[in-house]
């Protein structure tokens, strides 16, 4: 497997390139894995907060808001390690302490806000990033308001009528997981609108 510097980590996220993304699921998630488990978590929930740190840290990476003063490694596990305890205040686990697996700095306040003020966006991309890539294609082909007539041709589909099958099933299954996600019924719950 090929190694990647912190550099090439970050231009890689920016870019969205999928051998980089590999790399780092590879190399980190089973640290963070370890890290949810041992604090009243499961993998699921693991995996969760790898992808919602993955996004915080991709936006602030375009949005030129991003110095790395610690290794990429580090980052990532403080990303993942703050939320990670936001969620266990939310479910009410009283954990005085986490049981740390690596070391981290204090990103608290600064990812608490874009996490919050960014809720809509992270529950789109968040499920967006589950859809097979024909959905994903078809999704970003909408957003960008390309013609039904242009879907079929990008796509190889044999019908404008089959184009539209698809748009209307990619946006049913996208929307079902935004609403099936328990962020999204908190909020919710919680009154708070998008």
């Amino acid at each position: 497997m090929q190694h990647y510097s912190e550099r090439e980590i970050i231009e890689g996220l920016f870019n969205r390139e999928n051998a980089v993304l590999k790399f780092i699921y590879k190399m980190y998630f089973p640290t963070i894995r370890n890290l949810v488990t041992t604090n009243s978590g499961n993998e699921e929930e693991a995996k969760d907060i790898f992808q919602e740190a993955l996004l915080i840290i991709y936006d602030k990476i375009t949005n030129n808001d991003f110095n790395l003063t610690c290794s990429f490694k580090t980052f990532l596990y403080s990303v993942c390690r703050n939320l990670w305890h936001e969620q266990l205040r939310y479910k009410k686990k009283n954990l005085r302490t986490i049981e740390d697996y690596d070391a981290y700095v204090d990103v608290g306040s600064e990812i608490d806000k874009f996490a919050y003020e960014n809720i809509a966006d992270y529950l789109f991309y968040k499920h967006f990033l589950s859809l097979t890539a024909s959905c994903q294609e078809i999704i970003k082909m909408l957003l960008n308001k390309v013609s039904s007539k242009e879907i079929v041709k990008s796509m190889g589909f044999s019908s404008e009528d089959y184009a539209n099958k698809r748009k209307y099933q990619c946006k049913q299954i996208l929307f079902k997981r935004i609403k099936n996600d328990p962020l999204y019924k908190k909020v919710i719950e919680n009154g708070n609108n998008f």
